[in-house]
């Protein structure tokens, strides 16, 4: 069989995949899902052997074992449309939600996330493009959900999520910024009828996260978990990564007296810590 693998993991280093795979796709998939549909239905055989060969000088493509290819990220970069869900059924994790991706890359430069690395420039879905979507919806919709690293950070967020709100829609949202969060778009997040968020401090010492290239004070973490209590929300989830270099005891005890600031500041609202042991990429 005709072998191809992709998506951040395998963008990130897909040499370890050389010996099972045909084609790796590197970077963003929308192009390359273009060429290998093209070429695949151009092929009489189906692609088969042969279409290795054919993708070798296209950027976007790693091509083990094919002479004179070269694996370099392709320079497409769509600024206006993203996925979205086709087919919306019971049947999946998130049960009947129509998940948008709302921007790709990030703002943030935190040296273990490979959406830093890899998905360069920072861009954001057009309302207008969204808006054309559920326009020409062919069947009714009650739940959304906006997916990004960071879905406030959008320029446009509160148009964004009126846009749904004007049709009866409810949305979750995949992540949320401490970082400049306002009291109207913590307010926003509730009425969209959101009630558990997630934020991501990854360490408690701030010198840390900072080293981290997470460049976000405590203060924005107690300031973001007290506005999203009082606007409604009644879950904060947050995600902690330990085993990165120079941690120790003494962070340790840092995110302790971090917790329990945060614990003050989030009023009503219930915490739900995760701790992971980070990955070298």
């Amino acid at each position: 069989p005709l072998v191809i693998a992709g998506g951040p993991a395998v963008s990130a280093n897909p040499l370890p995949l050389s010996d099972i795979i045909d084609v790796a796709v590197l970077g963003e998939g929308e192009n390359a899902a273009d060429i290998l549909a093209d070429l695949l239905d151009e092929a009489p055989d189906g692609g088969g052997p042969g279409l290795p060969a054919r993708l070798a000088g296209l950027d976007g493509f790693f091509l083990p074992g094919v002479e004179g290819a070269r694996a370099a990220f392709s320079g497409e970069r769509r600024r206006d449309v993203f996925p979205k869900s086709v087919i919306i059924t019971h049947d999946t994790v998130f049960s009947d939600t129509m998940l948008f991706e709302t921007g790709r890359g990030c703002a943030g430069s935190c040296g273990f996330c490979l959406a830093t690395a890899l998905y360069r420039p920072l861009r954001f879905v057009s309302p207008e493009s969204v808006e054309k979507v559920l326009d020409e919806l062919k069947a009714p919709v009650g739940k959304a959900g906006l997916v990004s690293t960071a879905v406030t950070a959008h320029p446009r967020f509160s148009e964004l999520v009126e846009l749904f709100l004007q049709r009866g829609i409810s949305l979750g949202f995949s992540s949320i910024s401490a970082s400049g969060l306002s009291e109207t778009d913590a307010r926003l997040v509730a009425r969209a009828g959101t009630r558990s968020v997630s934020l991501a401090p990854e360490s408690g010492s701030e010198e840390l996260r900072i080293r981290l290239g997470k460049n976000v004070p405590d203060q924005a973490y107690f300031n973001a978990v007290r506005i999203l209590s009082e606007s409604g929300i009644r879950n904060i989830g947050l995600y902690f990564l330990t085993g990165y270099p120079g941690e120790d005891e003494g962070a340790f005890e840092k995110t302790a007296v971090f917790l329990d600031s945060i614990r003050r500041s989030a009023g009503r609202a219930s915490l739900t810590l995760s701790v992971n042991a980070m990955v070298p990429k």
